[in-house]
């Protein structure tokens, strides 16, 4: 595998992970009655952001490469 499929994969769980924790946070959300999004998945969304721009800027850096 090289570092190209390695990034893409990387970014592939990464988006993954995001879909998984809005999916939680939106069940726990109707399930409780709230109007908002408890803080924790919030916080937790947008630190998987973050290494999702990461992910992204390898899989970009790999591209260029050529690997």
């Amino acid at each position: 595998m090289n570092h190209l499929e390695k990034a893409k994969e990387a970014l592939e769980t990464v988006k993954t992970a995001i879909d998984a924790v809005h999916h939680a946070a939106n069940h726990e959300r109707k399930v409780l009655g709230e109007k908002t999004m408890n803080g924790h998945y919030v916080k937790a969304l947008q630190e998987l952001e973050k290494v999702k721009v990461h992910a992204e800027s390898l899989v970009h850096r790999a591209e260029a490469q050529g690997n």
